[in-house]
């Protein structure tokens, strides 16, 4: 089944660009998706658990399909800060779009759990399987 998911679905692949990021494990993530086909809508909420950077800033960078971010959290607390932006050919394309989440500076070396809650209200889907 093909189906045009959300950032949410995307987020467990997130995108790290080594250059200007240092990698960070995935500990845990929690995906919840609902989609109502008939209104061609998905609504997504996605807490995912990522390992401390060594030096505890900079981003966390997110490929996902075009929609609307409708909050983002670090660690329970708003994240007002955030960049969501085209990708030239590839979003003119595919509908791609980057979500860059700043992670600030901090003293702690625990694990950081970043929520983001999503909405796709151009969402369609196919399927070669009636059972899809």
């Amino acid at each position: 089944m093909f189906l045009k998911i959300s950032i949410i679905a995307l987020a467990i692949s997130m995108t790290i660009l080594g250059s200007i990021v240092t990698a960070q494990d995935i500990l845990h993530h929690d995906i919840r998706i609902r989609i109502w086909p008939d209104e061609k809508r998905l609504e997504g909420d996605c807490t995912i658990t990522v390992s401390p950077r060594p030096d505890r800033a900079g981003s966390l960078f997110f490929d996902m399909l075009n929609g609307t971010i409708l909050s983002i959290e670090l660690d329970g607390e708003p994240l007002g800060e955030y960049v969501y932006l085209a990708l030239g050919e590839a979003s003119d394309q595919y509908d791609i779009y980057r979500l860059v989440v700043p992670i600030p500076q901090a003293d702690s070396t625990a694990a950081l759990a970043l929520r983001i809650r999503y909405v796709d209200d151009h969402f369609y889907g196919t399927a070669t399987n009636p059972e899809d």
